[in-house]
């Protein structure tokens, strides 16, 4: 039987920062991965004769974390950033540009883009409410936003944001976890907004052109180019990878830990979890499995699509949109990624565009053809009439996003404090909160203790 010092099960983003913590410690790593690929929800696909990413295509710079990971991979001159055209937001009949702020919280209240959003009354009471004491402790967004702004501001506004980000109501989030950068100074200033707007300016201090959806930064090649570098580190590192490999089954055995799968057993005295909930709640039937299945996730659908329209050379949605439920679209949220990147622009024909339609708004994936479904919503969503679509491509992503609790985060952790005390630390989204950046602060926190 083969011996390992670390296993680490699950090949995603998480599993990869595992075996770098494990592999920077000269442990050897085995990484288990059940896909015939790594890198979990960053994934591109061959469209046309171009690439597109049909998972994560950008990481938040919110906080410096993962643009750290980024430099020590030593991918710096790979950087780029979105074009500043701007996103936009389609609700109540509307085409509006995103205000700036933080998930729909504008940074401020005299923003003249709220004036096509909100009445006069909706913004004097949204700066009432966000003037009174902050005591807000816990509770979802939806208890957030309508205490501090008001009702029309969580539906008008942060639904949608939410809905396109997070595939979820505001209802359904907790805020402790959606906003756990911001509550923090908003609790000091007394003030949300004021508190969005402290974040933001940080963010123009380090640099940042502050457009709407620009918060964020990307990599020449897409974001498999992280994760290509990674597992490029980790080889070197003599980490062994096994994918298309479930694990069947986990044992005790004296001080060590035996993994199962379809190609025989390994031991380890360490392992790392680092899977969804769902996985989690198979592997272990104890309190660890129930306190799993606890957690809500919601599964989520992208299209990419190649089009070829002189129109769409204007950018109308700029960089892409937002889709409020009242518009009657199916889709939730679409990126028009060759106006978002200029790489990619730069690598089209005339005339040729790369777009993405995302669906699952609160987990809920359209029944049918999903890619006809695309062809026929797009030419509405960017009011456009001339396009000829050339090639789809579309991927499902089962439980890709968790709807975040903290009470559940803090109930699992409890319950898996002895398994914890025994060599095995659970990792992933589900922990963490959704996002690149939410995993690559798991790693360092896991990297410090």
């Amino acid at each position: 039987m083969k011996t390992f010092d670390h296993v680490v099960i699950g090949g995603g983003f998480s599993g990869l920062l595992a075996a770098l913590r494990a592999s920077d410690i000269d442990q050897r790593v085995l990484i288990i991965e059940a896909n015939d690929y790594l890198g979990g929800l960053v994934k591109k696909a061959p469209i046309g004769e171009s690439q597109i990413d049909l998972g994560a295509e950008s990481f938040s710079i919110i906080k410096d974390d993962l643009l750290a990971l980024v430099i020590e991979l030593e991918l710096e001159s790979k950087l780029v950033i979105p074009n500043s055209v701007g996103a936009y937001l389609l609700t109540s009949g509307s085409r509006i540009e995103i205000p700036k702020g933080y998930l729909g919280v504008p940074m401020n209240l005299d923003d003249p883009v709220l004036r096509e959003i909100f009445s006069e009354s909706e913004i004097a009471e949204a700066k009432r409410l966000d003037s009174l004491p902050f005591g807000f402790e816990s509770g979802t967004v939806f208890d957030l936003i309508t205490s501090r702004l008001g009702e029309a501001f969580n539906s008008r506004l942060v639904e949608p944001v939410l809905a396109g980000v997070h595939g979820s109501s505001s209802q359904n989030l907790d805020a402790e976890v959606i906003f756990a950068s911001i509550l923090p100074k908003a609790l000091e200033l007394g003030s949300l907004v004021e508190a969005v707007n402290h974040n933001r300016m940080q963010l123009e201090k380090s640099g940042s052109t502050m457009a709407p959806g620009s918060a964020v930064m990307g990599l020449l090649g897409g974001m498999t180019t992280l994760i290509e570098a990674l597992v490029e580190r980790l080889t070197k590192e003599s980490v062994v990878f096994e994918l298309g490999s479930n694990v069947e089954s986990i044992f005790r055995v004296e001080d060590q830990w035996r993994v199962t799968t379809k190609n025989g057993s390994v031991l380890a005295k360490r392992m790392s979890v680092c899977t969804g909930p769902a996985a989690v709640s198979k592997l272990f039937k104890s309190a660890v499995g129930l306190a799993a299945e606890r957690f809500n996730v919601v599964d989520v659908a992208v299209v990419g699509v190649l089009v070829q329209s002189a129109q769409l050379n204007s950018n109308p949605l700029g960089t892409g949109a937002l889709i409020a439920k009242d518009q009657g679209f199916l889709a939730k949220a679409t990126t028009h990624t060759s106006a978002k990147w200029s790489w990619i622009k730069e690598s089209l024909p005339k005339d040729k565009h790369l777009i993405r339609l995302s669906y699952g708004r609160d987990g809920e994936i359209p029944n049918g053809d999903l890619e006809a479904l695309a062809k026929a919503e797009l030419g509405l969503i960017y009011g456009i009439s001339d396009h000829k679509v050339l090639e789809s491509v579309s991927i499902f992503w089962p439980g890709a996003l968790v709807q975040s609790n903290q009470k559940v985060i803090s109930d699992f952790q409890q319950a898996t404090e002895n398994l914890e005390a025994m060599g095995i630390e659970f990792c992933g989204a589900f922990l963490s909160g959704n996002g690149l950046l939410g995993l690559v602060n798991q790693h360092n926190k896991r990297r410090n203790s």
